[in-house]
């Protein structure tokens, strides 16, 4: 008779992650995901700067007025006062609407669902845009809006929705086909005839 527990143990899945292990997951995840939206998004503020003020760093100087006041909204030249903490800031502020995406949506996508991906990304966006410029005190915003248009806007929020995705999409696994199962071959005997031998 075949061991009870035994067989229950084989139909069980893989062991449950512990809340550590998930919360590691997460944050090598929203890692992952932060690398080509951070990269996304800053290029196309410097990109929307220098076809709107000639001035690719003036957006992401502005950015700096979280720290410096209204003031940084008025430089045009690259600092590391200004430039680099703008960056810096731009950086932080994505890295945690990855953690966002990550959490609701990230799984969804690394297992496979397209639809679970881009609709994460749009929401994701979208939030991020509610919360910058309805939620959030003014001196959080994100100050892009001080050095470029609607339009420039719309890009940057664009740029950030299709770039949460990327990191999710790439690092699928790809999904095995189940093994085939085997069975036992069967002895075929003639109809009418037993398979021991009669003396």
């Amino acid at each position: 008779m075949p061991d009870r527990k035994s067989s229950m143990t084989r139909k069980s899945g893989p062991p449950t992650p512990t809340l550590s292990e998930q919360v590691t997951t997460w944050l090598v995840h929203t890692l992952a995901t932060a690398v080509p939206a951070s990269a996304a998004t800053t290029a196309v503020v410097t990109l929307c700067g220098e076809a709107e003020e000639r001035n690719a760093v003036a957006p992401l100087n502005a950015v700096s007025h979280i720290l410096w006041g209204d003031s940084a909204a008025r430089e045009d030249e690259v600092s590391l006062k200004h430039t680099g903490a703008g960056i810096a800031l731009n950086t932080l502020a994505i890295t945690s609407w990855a953690g966002v995406y990550e959490a609701a949506f990230g799984g969804r996508a690394r297992r496979g669902s397209n639809r679970a991906a881009i609709i994460g990304g749009i929401a994701t966006s979208a939030l991020a845009y509610v919360t910058d410029y309805y939620v959030v005190p003014r001196r959080l915003t994100p100050g892009f809006e001080k050095r470029l248009s609607p339009l420039s806007m719309f890009a940057v929020y664009a740029s950030l929705a299709l770039s949460l995705p990327i990191a999710s999409i790439l690092g699928r696994k790809p999904q095995l086909a189940p093994a085939p199962k085997l069975t036992a071959p069967q002895d075929h005997q003639p109809h009418g005839q037993s398979g021991s031998l009669v003396l």
